[in-house]
């Protein structure tokens, strides 16, 4: 009966590949949040609460801004459940998800086990046109057919982990949406598609009380260019981590993540653009991440 569940489980993930969701921020303490796009997560490290804050290109107004809000609850029964809120703004638009994340762990092995994930919420989007500098008062029909909206949102993940290594996919939405109406007789339309997410990390102990923490995400969406971020960290006694993260947007960051408390875990990071032919942009921008552990 397992093997069963597992398997339609797996056939309704990968069956939803070729769709290829919204588009989510790019956290540089990723690892910290996999929840935010994989379910599956979700009770994998303990109960916990967590908030993270990212500011994009300081000093350009309007530039992104992204905030993430998380809880997981204590695993009963092999199952645990979380909450999961993210909201990122740019310029003129405002946008975000809200989740409710249920996670069941199979044990496979002495130190294997696979979580298998579901995601129930809502996606919302906001557009005020009228922070827009225009050079006429008179009407848009184009501005016009944009609207506001609220979306159902329907998504799964798979977690594999085995000893200190870790591999995971997800498709946070299945659901493909048309964003914006027809107003006038002009036909605006954009869709939110479905993204793939695959990650996978591990820890590789060293000499003494030090060990090197990495972690890897890519997401693939249809007619967009694929994301993918890498980071590695050397970590002294679970207690203070230094590092670096990279990325194929032409960006870099340094990271430091410290427990402050035995419970309490804070990181900052700062990320920096390559200023490259290929990029024509490239601010920098914080990120300060607070994660409690609540058992």
């Amino acid at each position: 009966m397992k093997i069963v569940s597992i398997g339609i489980f797996v056939f309704l993930l990968l069956n939803g590949m070729p769709l290829f969701s919204q588009q989510q921020g790019n956290f540089l303490f990723f690892e910290s949040n996999m929840s935010l796009f994989n379910p599956a997560f979700t009770g994998s490290q303990g109960a916990l609460v967590g908030i993270q804050y990212k500011s994009s290109w300081m000093g350009v107004e309007g530039g992104p801004k992204q905030a993430g809000l998380l809880y997981h609850s204590k695993q009963k029964n092999k199952a645990s459940w979380g909450l999961n809120i993210q909201n990122q703004s740019v310029f003129i638009e405002n946008q975000g998800v809200v989740s409710a994340d249920y996670s069941y762990a199979l044990q496979l092995g002495a130190k294997s086990q696979l979580f298998l994930g579901v995601k129930a919420g809502a996606v919302y989007n906001n557009i005020d046109a009228n922070g827009l500098s225009r050079i006429t008062t008179e009407s848009n029909p184009y501005l016009n057919a944009l609207n506001n909206y609220v979306h159902p949102l329907l998504g799964a993940g798979l977690l594999l982990k085995v000893n200190a290594t870790y591999f995971g996919a997800s498709i946070p939405n299945f659901l493909n949406v048309k964003r914006y109406k027809d107003a006038d007789g002009f036909e605006v339309t954009a869709s939110d598609k479905p993204q793939l997410f695959l990650s996978t990390g591990t820890r590789i102990p060293l000499i003494g009380e030090l060990s090197i923490q990495t972690a890897l995400m890519y997401r693939m969406i249809q007619q967009s260019a694929n994301y993918m971020a890498a980071m590695g960290m050397l970590d002294y006694k679970d207690k203070l981590a230094l590092g670096f993260g990279v990325s194929n947007n032409e960006y870099v960051s340094a990271l430091i993540r410290t427990k402050a408390f035995s419970k309490m875990e804070i990181g900052f990071g700062y990320e920096f653009g390559l200023r490259t032919s290929a990029t024509s942009l490239n601010e920098s921008g914080l990120e300060v991440m607070l994660q409690y552990q609540l058992d």
